[in-house]
């Protein structure tokens, strides 16, 4: 068993606090808005290859996933999510004689 799961999920062009990490039972969602960039002008047209928007990505946590336990960190527009793991008994296998 795992120490721990990583999600590592691409943001580029996204600033730190234009992201959100947030638990909902056992779901985990990333969330965050990207702003326009700078429009470049030229004759009479305008050029831009960005995209821009709110996005939204939900993951379902595994039954071993410790809630109490979950880094995040944001560098250089990727989001890496640390989800550490409970140590879950397993179930003992008994047999009867009948």
């Amino acid at each position: 068993m795992p120490d721990s799961y990583e999600v590592n999920v691409e943001l580029p062009g996204i600033e730190a606090n234009g992201v959100s990490v947030e638990i909902h039972g056992n779901a985990l969602t990333v969330k965050g808005t990207k702003s326009a960039g700078k429009m470049q002008e030229a004759r009479e047209y305008y050029f831009s290859e960005r995209r821009l928007g709110i996005f939204e990505c939900t993951f379902q946590l595994p039954p071993d996933a410790n809630q109490d336990e979950i880094k995040a960190d944001f560098n250089n527009g990727v989001l890496t999510i640390v989800i550490a793991t409970m140590q879950v008994p397993f179930a003992r296998r008994q047999r009867l004689i009948l």
